[in-house]
């Protein structure tokens, strides 16, 4: 089974202005201002960038800064058979809770960044595919070195994927990737979400 990539993909940015202290009626959440978009060009393709207009900078001087700029990664899995490089979208990186990540990392949750699939390049090696289905049918592709076994990333279960959801501990900048979401905390185990209260061990 092949990995493809090479092309063009879509990326979404947010303001990170917080909005007045007594705004007018707005359709943003989560305390973030309303927006006008307009289509414009970056590293990742044609985005909408928003033109802000109830935030705390009426000047709209901060547009520039509103995304976070993508972060070249190299990443490989456990043996080094498999290599590889990436721009990945920071404000990607979550942590998934969900069952399947659970069972399919061996631990309490998966991290993972997004790029993509103009931005991901396979250096070396041909990762495997194991096709996951999940309750509602949807197929993934999980891919992961058929020598060590490591998960490299997922994507959607075509030839042509949109996006690489790649495997945060890979990476070799992963200490700079902190995640900036959880997802499925239904399914989250209550051990696994804040584990600084034990005991520690500079090594083992």
């Amino acid at each position: 089974m092949n990995m493809r990539y090479g092309g063009t993909a879509h990326a979404s940015v947010r303001c990170r202005y917080p909005t007045r202290a007594a705004p007018r009626p707005t359709t943003g959440s989560g305390g973030w201002c309303a927006h006008q978009e307009r289509r414009v060009v970056n590293f990742f393709g044609p985005v909408m960038l928003r033109t802000c207009s109830n935030c705390i900078d009426p000047t709209n001087s901060h547009l520039t800064s509103c995304m976070e700029p993508p972060m070249k990664v190299q990443g490989s899995c456990h043996c080094g058979d498999i290599t590889y490089e990436a721009e990945v979208d920071p404000d990607s990186v979550h942590v998934c809770n969900c069952s399947d990540c659970q069972m399919l990392t061996g631990s309490g949750f998966r991290v993972s960044a997004h790029a993509p699939k103009g931005a991901f390049r396979l250096l070396t090696g041909q990762p495997k595919a194991y096709i996951k289905t999940a309750d509602s049918g949807t197929k993934r592709r999980h891919w992961f070195c058929p020598n060590c076994g490591t998960p490299v990333t997922s994507t959607a279960d075509t030839d042509d994927p949109a996006t690489y959801s790649l495997r945060v501990g890979c990476l070799k900048q992963r200490a700079q990737l902190a995640p900036k979401k959880r997802n499925w905390c239904t399914s989250a185990l209550p051990w696994a979400q804040n584990i600084s209260v034990l005991p520690a061990t500079d090594t083992q």
